[in-house]
């Protein structure tokens, strides 16, 4: 698929390809998807992404809020205790992607949690500006209080770890 499909916006477009050319401005950055969320979550929506405020809020299936979890886990793991520059984006969707690479700037890797097709469309702007990534693909379908292979969380986080 070619850039101008992933990228409507034509200034946000030429932005994001200037990234290519730029040095990366921070060790990993990690997309969540919003679905990982309980419906109950009373995380506040500002510019595209989610305020996560780790409140936990039970899932109806009786688990406590995934994109809490897993966002807490990264932020121990990578920023206390191995020192690492991170970005977590707790996000509505793929296309947000590029506006937050341009606001934020270029990770070393970036790591994302979404359904096979934000995967696909993720990998190919990536591919674009020559960021290495690895997903987690979604192992329940649906846009709400979906879940992950944890075991297969545990061996993409391991692999950043060593």
């Amino acid at each position: 698929m070619e850039l101008d499909k992933l990228i409507l916006n034509e200034e946000l477009r030429k932005k994001f390809l200037d990234l290519k050319n730029q040095k990366p401005a921070y060790d990993i950055a990690f997309f969540l998807p919003q679905c990982l969320r309980s419906n109950y979550c009373e995380a506040e929506k500002n510019n595209g992404l989610i305020d996560c405020t780790s409140c936990y809020a039970l899932r109806e299936d009786g688990e406590k809020c995934i994109a809490g979890q897993v966002k807490d886990s990264l932020r121990d793991i990578f920023q206390y205790h191995l020192n690492k520059d991170i970005g977590i984006y707790i996000v509505n969707g793929g296309s947000i992607i590029p506006k937050i690479l341009v606001d934020y700037g270029k990770p070393k890797i970036i790591v994302g949690i979404a359904c096979p097709l934000e995967i696909d469309q993720a990998k190919q702007l990536l591919n674009y500006i020559g960021v290495e990534s690895k997903s987690i693909p979604l192992i329940q379908d649906g846009c709400s209080e979906t879940k992950i292979d944890m075991e297969k969380y545990a061996l993409v986080i391991n692999s950043l770890i060593k």
